[in-house]
């Protein structure tokens, strides 16, 4: 098993919380284990290499897809290069998911968190800014092209995924090249990553979203 360590405000917080769900506890320790640290780290530190500089005077809205516990939000208002932050809209299909994160940031400023399958969310109608989903090794391939298809022009996304094999990963993929050919379509431009760790890697995807996809691969 992954060495777990709890050793940061946030996580301080996280061990208080547990006290409050016990039936939570190793899943919050892997939440916030040094490798989902490095991995969330890794993922701003190259979206604030991919944004323009032009994005550091603008408010922007984030939404994050599968947001768990709230760590990348947290990470995120440390680290992004862009402060003038409307709003970062947290969407989880967990409901206690969300209670417990809201515990542990305590209530963050422009943090929201709802209750919601991305199949129900219109990201036609959202005016998101940035778009980040670490969690695609969780979705089929069907959500995560819907996803990108309704999602607006020109906004950022970011998708993360995993070789790495676990019983609630139904949707992994080989390699970083393997990711690209799946879902490049949907991008105007785009850069690839790999971040490797002892036994598996993380594979990732920053793109702008293109004007328009030329088919939604949307199974009926």
């Amino acid at each position: 098993m992954e060495d777990i360590k709890i050793d940061s405000q946030f996580c301080y917080r996280a061990k208080k919380v547990i006290q409050k769900f016990p039936n939570r506890a190793l899943d919050l320790l892997h939440c916030f284990s040094p490798s989902q640290e490095k991995s969330k780290r890794w993922l701003v530190q190259n979206l604030n290499d991919f944004l323009s500089d032009t994005n550091k005077n603008k408010f922007i809205d984030i939404a994050i897809i599968g947001s768990w516990y709230g760590f990348l939000p947290y990470i995120i208002k440390q680290d992004l290069k862009c402060k003038l932050i409307s709003e970062i809209r947290c969407y989880d299909v967990d409901d206690t998911a969300k209670k417990i994160a809201r515990l542990i940031l305590n209530n963050p400023n422009r943090v929201n968190f709802m209750t919601r399958n991305i199949d129900d969310v219109d990201f036609s109608q959202q005016r998101f800014n940035i778009i980040i989903n670490t969690s695609c090794e969780h979705m089929n391939d069907n959500q995560l092209h819907n996803w990108l298809f309704n999602t607006r022009p020109k906004t950022t996304c970011v998708m993360q995924s995993t070789n790495k094999f676990a019983r609630d990963h139904c949707n992994t993929v080989e390699n970083e090249n393997q990711l690209v050919d799946n879902f490049k379509e949907h991008f105007s431009e785009y850069k690839s990553y790999t971040l490797e760790f002892n036994n598996y890697s993380r594979f990732m995807i920053i793109g702008i979203k293109k004007w328009k996809t030329i088919t939604n691969k949307l199974k009926r």
